[in-house]
């Protein structure tokens, strides 16, 4: 009995999915960069700070904490951008969570101010929600 050879079709992701995907790559690596500047900087902030009573009070734990929280956004980035580049529907669905929470994060804190998020935030997140050829590539 001949065995069948089973050919997985594979995903045609669009190009524009693809550049998005190395934007989260890109976001992922800075974040990384800088959660460990954070986490080293804290020392050289715990220095000064100690030269200033004033702003002691702030603290240099604040800058650890926030360098753990960039760190962890930059693993759920890289995973992400893995996720979109291979097609993957539940990439597809935090990426319009996230944008979703950027728009509310712009109307909330100002549109004005935010202006560049909210345009940035409203297309991707049209796009990945809407553009027919995205939710074929994700199904």
């Amino acid at each position: 009995m001949k065995k069948k050879k089973v050919l997985l079709k594979k995903k045609k992701v669009p190009t524009l999915v693809k550049v998005i995907s190395v934007f989260y790559y890109i976001g992922a690596f800075l974040g990384l960069l800088f959660g460990i500047l954070f986490m080293v900087g804290a020392k050289i902030v715990y220095l000064i700070l100690d030269q200033i009573p004033e702003l002691a009070a702030l603290g240099s734990g604040i800058f650890v904490v926030l360098g753990v929280i960039l760190i962890v956004m930059s693993v759920v980035d890289f995973f992400i951008g893995v996720g979109l580049w291979n097609g993957k529907r539940w990439a597809r669905i935090w990426v319009i969570i996230f944008c979703a929470l950027g728009i509310l994060s712009a109307i909330i804190n100002g549109i004005l101010v935010n202006l560049g998020s909210l345009i940035i935030n409203l297309a991707i997140g049209l796009y990945f929600y809407l553009d027919k050829d995205v939710k074929k590539a994700f199904n």
